[in-house]
């Protein structure tokens, strides 16, 4: 997580960190899928990770459960579900 986190570009990771709080401030479920609807790709796959596991240290969201991407290039893989945390 350390790596992901550590040499991305600082814009795209605002981006990320911007619209996780915005979802997590609806109080909906919501999954990777939700966020990446809102921001430009990354230049890595492992980024989102990084900026979703620093959201749920920093307690803005928390994990609640699973669902299945209805996203074509992920073939309905496992997502986890996120909503606003306790400092969300």
């Amino acid at each position: 997580m350390a790596a992901a986190n550590g040499n991305q570009d600082g814009w795209w990771a605002s981006c990320c960190d911007a619209a996780i709080r915005h979802l997590a401030a609806l109080d909906r479920p919501f999954t990777a899928d939700s966020v990446q609807a809102l921001i430009p790709p990354a230049d890595h796959p492992c980024r989102m990770g990084g900026r979703f596991h620093a959201a749920v240290r920093a307690g803005i969201i928390r994990p609640i459960g699973y669902k299945l991407s209805e996203r074509p290039s992920r073939r309905r893989g496992v997502l986890r579900l996120y909503q606003r945390g306790v400092a969300g």
